[in-house]
């Protein structure tokens, strides 16, 4: 699950989904790390948290936050601190197969997918029904064939536990584990 630090929250994400991964959205790591710093140093600090996501293996990642943060220390201590306060929530992703880390670090993907249905919906205007909405939405939601045809632009989800959406009770839609 990604997402920002909102206590409620991650508090719902831990009572709710035993066991699911929380990835704390790095953008949004990101606006609350250069909110520590004057403006005129924003972008030499957002440069040098940019590398930790850019390392080519999770313990790389790991041990780059720790430099990134002993680096900013004398300069910027708040910064410093929050780095190493949030180290584990902003690495998580490098637990996932490294195909995959674009796709799990941010929550852009998804923020992008709610605002193309929100775009499309109110094109559509109203639907006749909630099951009409909710197919139109499942549609919008599942991979898009890439450029050549049949391969989806998504990587390949392999252990992930990837979802399909399935009928339940009463027609209505929901998740359901292959």
């Amino acid at each position: 699950m990604v997402s920002d630090a909102h206590v409620g929250l991650i508090a719902a994400i831990e009572a709710t989904m035993a066991g699911a991964v929380w990835q704390r959205c790095r953008v949004h790591f990101m606006r609350n790390a250069l909110a520590r710093v004057p403006k005129g140093q924003a972008e030499m600090v957002a440069a040098a948290i940019r590398t930790i996501f850019a390392q080519p293996t999770g313990e790389d990642v790991r041990e780059h936050a720790e430099v990134v943060a002993a680096t900013l220390e004398r300069q910027f201590p708040a910064v410093a601190e929050l780095l190493r306060a949030a180290k584990a929530d902003i690495t998580a992703f490098a637990d996932f197969p490294h195909a995959h880390w674009r796709k799990v670090w941010s929550t852009n993907p998804l923020e992008r997918l709610n605002k193309e249905i929100k775009r499309r919906t109110d094109v559509v205007g109203i639907f006749p029904n909630d099951q009409a909405l909710f197919a139109f939405i499942d549609s919008l939601a599942k991979p898009c064939p890439g450029p050549n045809g049949g391969t989806p632009k998504t990587p390949e989800v392999q252990g992930l536990g990837r979802s399909t959406t399935a009928r339940g009770p009463g027609g209505g839609l929901h998740a359901a584990r292959p």
